[in-house]
């Protein structure tokens, strides 16, 4: 296999499409702060990009079993790319995600470093992606780690901007319908989730509640003044939760479910980046916007992801 062939490997394996839900928190958080340091921008969007590679490619590796039955053209990539070089590639990963956050400074190091531990355990050691409560609540980190990040270079966490609460609780619920076309094979793995506990109809009204729940947080959140009434305009994004279930009620085939997942993808970016624009519309990060809706098209498009051959 060619060197160009192992790298394209390596980069579905990778899942650059999770990526591009992940990088609009640190941007944004860390544009908002004031001090802006295009170094910096780069050098910590560079970081947290690599975290999220390196944390689907070791997931990936831990996951082999479940995935020949969920995911057969994972494996064939993973065959193709080789074993060996999915290892040093994880580790690789890993120590450079230890050398390089300090180039930022101290706070977002400890940040990165707490990133590095989570991603790790999520999947091995105490595998909390096996546990219905955990593993939610450390997808959730998909907000909690970049967000937190990009605040703490110039500003206090005791400092944070509510919307980050909203952000996570939409990461957290949002999660839910994740491994929709999962199921066969985390119940063969013992891996608990809503598709595995309870049967389908009962999983899909239960991932339609906590799809709702951020907005039921977000009225809240207006009522008491927490947040100002320009994040009405969020409730725009309400539709697509009945969409998605619904969708899902009648998917019959592994293709369909796959095209619910990216559907599902999509409505999570588009939420996350329309309520980000509204907490801080800027040039620069309406031009990140842009850029990272054309990245998610782009990877979905021309299947830049080892979900699909």
């Amino acid at each position: 296999m060619s060197r160009a062939d192992k790298g394209i490997a390596l980069l579905k394996l990778a899942r650059p499409r999770s990526w591009l839900l992940i990088l609009p928190m640190f941007i944004f958080a860390y544009a908002s702060t004031g001090e802006l340091r295009y170094s910096y921008l780069a050098l910590g969007t560079g970081i947290i990009a690599l975290l999220t590679a390196a944390t689907n490619l070791f997931n990936t590796w831990t996951d082999q079993a479940e995935d020949q039955i969920n995911l057969p053209h994972r494996q064939v990539w993973i065959d193709n790319l080789g074993q060996d070089t999915l290892k040093w590639a994880i580790a690789l990963g890993y120590l450079l995600l230890i050398l390089m956050p300090p180039l930022v400074n101290r706070s977002f190091a400890i940040v990165i470093y707490l990133g590095i531990v989570l991603s790790i355990f999520y999947s091995w050691g105490p595998r909390l992606k096996a546990r219905p409560v955990f593993s939610s609540l450390i997808f959730s980190t998909g907000v909690i780690i970049p967000f937190t990040a990009g605040w703490v270079i110039n500003q206090p966490l005791a400092k944070i901007d509510p919307v980050f609460f909203l952000l996570t609780c939409f990461f957290l619920t949002a999660g839910g319908l994740r491994n929709l076309p999962d199921a066969r094979g985390d119940q063969i793995a013992a891996v608990k989730n809503l598709f595995t506990i309870f049967p389908f109809t009962t999983a899909l009204k239960l991932a339609l509640g906590l799809l709702l729940s951020p907005y039921l947080l977000l009225a809240i959140f207006l009522s008491l003044d927490i947040l100002p009434a320009k994040y009405l305009l969020c409730y725009l994004f309400l539709p697509f939760t009945f969409i998605i279930v619904t969708k899902a009620l009648r998917d019959r085939t592994p293709e369909q479910k796959e095209t619910t997942l990216t559907f599902t993808y999509s409505y999570q970016l588009l939420f996350l980046l329309g309520t980000l624009l509204i907490y801080y519309p800027t040039g620069i990060t309406i031009v990140a916007a842009l850029l990272l809706v054309i990245l998610f098209a782009y990877t979905s498009l021309f299947k830049i992801t080892s979900r699909r051959a």
